[in-house]
């Protein structure tokens, strides 16, 4: 900065403070998107009931995981994930989280909350980590600048 005529040191602290804050904003905006994004759905929580296996024509094996759960005026519903997941995502037995469109019960998903908010989740941790990091550095710059100040006068 020095071409621009300012004498101004690049402050770390006060930067990796902005960064951090910015990134907590970020988060609040996509958790606020995904939670808008989600109203419209009618949540409940199944059961998992078992784990098919079906193998496609390479030969990877995909297990779909068939769960039950109770609608709101007590119908059982009973369908199979059309969604292939890793056999140790879920076991039997597991309640799990679910999402349909109202009137479409038979098209629920499994909906775990950690993967709906991850972006915001991981924007959260990691602006409140610079924030306070940041926030460290400023303030032991602020106290060495004080003892400089004391020192010299």
């Amino acid at each position: 900065m020095e071409w621009l005529g300012l004498r101004r040191r690049f402050e770390a602290g006060r930067a990796l403070m902005w960064t951090g804050l910015v990134l907590l904003v970020l988060a609040g905006c996509f958790g606020l998107r995904e939670w808008i994004a989600s109203r419209p759905f009618q949540h409940a929580t199944g059961t998992i009931t078992e784990m098919e296996a079906r193998q496609d024509a390479q030969g990877n094996v995909a297990y779909f995981p068939h769960f039950r759960f109770r609608l709101p005026d007590d119908q059982l519903i009973q369908i199979v994930s059309a969604k292939g997941v890793d056999l140790s995502t879920f076991s039997d037995r597991e309640r799990v989280r679910l999402a349909y469109r109202a009137g479409d019960p038979q098209g629920a998903v499994i909906a775990p909350l950690a993967s709906v908010y991850a972006v915001a989740m991981w924007l959260g941790i990691t602006g409140t980590v610079l924030f306070d990091l940041g926030a460290v550095l400023w303030v032991r710059r602020r106290q060495r600048a004080m003892r400089e100040t004391r020192r010299i006068a």
